[in-house]
């Protein structure tokens, strides 16, 4: 393990701790109720929010979990009121993994398409929507796209 995977180790468990220390607190003082749903249910918030896959590969890399359950963790953590943890997470997430074109739902066309609207190769406009998909800047590629 390198100096930059254990900090995102630490970074994650960190993040894991305080998100369960402010649900825990917030239990205690009667403030909220942390809820428990599906992980269907989870990931619909997911979705919802305007996360995509990309964001959940991402935590799952992070977190060594499976892309089903990152979408549900971060889902939980709408539903219980600590979206705000989601950011940070997804800015450290972005430092230990990134996503392929092919983890962004568009297709071979899309590529061709944007290449022909920015003016560039398929293959640079492939890289160049992964990495606006990696950043959370998907709203540009569909921008381009409409």
């Amino acid at each position: 393990m390198n100096f930059s995977d254990a900090r995102a180790r630490r970074f994650a468990a960190a993040l894991m701790i305080s998100t369960s220390m402010v649900l825990a607190a917030d239990v205690m003082s009667g403030v909220a109720v942390a809820r428990t749903v599906s992980q269907a249910e989870a990931a619909k918030y997911f979705f919802d929010a305007g996360y995509t896959y990309c964001d959940a590969k991402l935590v799952a890399v992070l977190w060594s979990i499976d892309i089903g359950r990152a979408k549900a963790e971060i889902g939980m953590k709408i539903i219980n009121g600590i979206a705000e943890n989601i950011e940070p997470l997804l800015a450290e997430a972005r430092n230990v993994s990134s996503c392929d074109f092919w983890d962004t739902g568009l297709t071979y066309d899309d590529a061709v398409y944007l290449g022909s609207v920015w003016g560039v190769s398929v293959d640079y406009a492939k890289a160049k929507v992964a990495n606006y998909y990696t950043y959370g800047r998907s709203d540009i590629v569909a921008g381009a796209l409409s």
